[in-house]
């Protein structure tokens, strides 16, 4: 798992201010090359949220990914249960 970083695209224009929302990504996923976490770090910030991206490569870092984090959270790439 990769360590978690805020994203802005650079030039993006501003947005309402929503707080932080954490993207979980699970980068081994099938459909993986349909949006890429940049592509989804970018919609993220367009709606207000300052991204946080945490990269997972299986179900197993999910925990891990999710520790400490509180409010908004997106996840794609895949299904996981909880």
């Amino acid at each position: 798992m990769t360590a978690p970083h805020s994203l802005a695209p650079e030039g993006a224009p501003a947005a309402p201010q929503r707080g932080t929302a954490t993207l979980i990504y699970n980068t081994n996923a099938g459909g993986s090359k349909h949006a890429s976490p940049d592509d989804l770090v970018s919609a993220i910030h367009a709606v207000g949220f300052t991204p946080v991206y945490r990269a997972t490569s299986s179900e197993e870092d999910l925990k891990e990914a999710l520790d400490g984090v509180e409010g908004t959270v997106f996840v794609a790439g895949g299904a996981y249960e909880i």
